[in-house]
């Protein structure tokens, strides 16, 4: 990983120095929490400090490229007292690039650790180097090519990479792209799929889209999705979506757990979203699953109410059901948010979980959670959490969690002649 995040300082150094920026945003939070982490018996202190950070300096005036940027997200974390794992200190780069457009501003090139999306791309995250080009009459080619990055706590997923997407885009109604992509692992092929995708707005009120890829190695649908997206009224949408997935290529074929995930998995349904008054939101859903275990389905339904003179009170209750062959789940969750002052609000939530089959053997699970939260001074807050409960892993828990909040926002313009 050392060696990737070297490749991406270069690929940041390489910005023209005479570059000035017009415009820098800054934001960086700091969080220290304490909580207690009860296990095998004890009571261990865990003191984590988390550091988040993103920066975007645009505008960036050199001879060569227009609409220069760069955008840096990055988190850190340290933790003191007796974390679970051992892990003192760990942290990651989420994304550390330079984009700029030439050519007309018809090429854009995009150098770093970026996310490429589109098509067999998917959301692609690498070390590399993206370029997009618009050709003629709508149609526009996009190339890339580097080291896929492993993010932190995951599998890896791979050595190099390399695709492109052919897309043809007449009018922000319609878009239709054919793509392909290329995942190599310790010498083999890790992933290898061709994809068509189309995105379409018959009418205003409707969209269209369709998603279709193929693993041209293991010669079978790797994924195929339809989603109709229907909104009649601003208060009124409903979303009709089937899939079908083959989880095992999602996973990196010289990854030993692609032999034990499912080899297709169906989903049909839809969601539909209400606001019958201003402050009243209502959502339902409702898909049937066919995987390798048999059918099912899953369903659910939201409510939100918002009460007083300047919504400072909103209620609220959540039923979630899922239903398999070889195990079922149910959860009701109610909460409430009150607002006490400008500075000060405090959450209420209680849930409850019924499991089939059951976890050493119990078949239920209670929690309560209750928050206090107070903006002490600009850029800070305080956060206290207790938690309360019974569940199948443990027979009583009463936990509480403290958290201090730093947040800083550096917005820098430069005003030239």
């Amino acid at each position: 990983m050392s060696g990737r995040i070297l490749l991406v300082a270069a690929l940041l150094s390489a910005a023209p120095a005479a570059a000035g920026a017009d415009t820098i945003d800054a934001t960086a939070t700091t969080l220290l929490a304490g909580r207690q982490d009860p296990r095998d018996g004890t009571v261990h202190t865990v003191v984590p400090f988390y550091e988040t950070l993103s920066l975007q300096a645009s505008d960036l005036r050199n001879p060569w490229f227009s609409d220069t940027r760069i955008v840096v997200a990055a988190w850190g974390l340290l933790q003191a007292g007796d974390p679970l794992d051992g892990t003192t200190g760990t942290g990651d780069v989420d994304l550390a690039y330079v984009e700029g457009r030439t050519a007309g501003r018809r090429l854009t090139l995009r150098a770093g650790r970026q996310l490429v999306f589109g098509g067999a791309a998917r959301a692609l995250q690498l070390d590399g180097l993206d370029a997009r080009a618009r050709l003629v009459d709508g149609v526009g080619v996009e190339v890339y090519g580097g080291m896929p990055t492993t993010p932190r706590f995951a599998s890896d997923q791979g050595d190099a990479v390399a695709g492109g997407r052919l897309f043809y885009r007449p009018s922000p109604r319609l878009e239709a792209g054919a793509s392909f992509v290329h995942v190599l692992g310790q010498g083999r092929t890790e992933r290898q799929e061709a994809g068509f995708d189309l995105r379409v707005a018959p009418a205003p009120v409707l969209t269209i889209a369709v998603l279709s890829l193929f693993s041209t190695v293991e010669e079978r649908l790797a994924e195929a999705a339809l989603q109709a997206i229907w909104q009649p009224l601003r208060t009124v949408e409903l979303t009709l979506e089937a899939a079908r997935t083959a989880p095992d290529l999602l996973i990196p074929r010289g990854s030993i757990f692609s032999v034990f995930a499912e080899q297709t998995r169906d989903e049909a349904g839809g969601v539909l979203y209400l606001r019958p008054l201003t402050r009243l939101r209502l959502v339902v859903d409702g898909h049937a699953i066919d995987d390798d275990s048999g059918l099912g389905g899953r369903a659910g339904a939201r409510a939100s109410l918002a009460l007083g003179r300047d919504h400072a009170t909103t209620l609220g209750a959540e039923l979630r059901l899922l239903e398999l062959p070889t195990k079922g789940l149910l959860d009701a969750r109610t909460f409430a948010v009150r607002r006490l002052t400008e500075r000060l609000v405090t959450t209420l939530e209680l849930s409850a979980d019924w499991l089939d089959p059951a976890v050493n053997g119990q078949d239920r699970s209670l929690t309560g959670v209750a928050t206090l939260g107070w903006d002490f001074a600009p850029g800070w807050r305080g956060v206290v959490t207790g938690v309360a409960g019974e569940t199948p892993l443990l027979e009583r828990r009463l936990e509480i969690l403290a958290k201090l909040v730093y947040q800083a926002t550096l917005r820098v313009r430069e005003v030239r002649p």
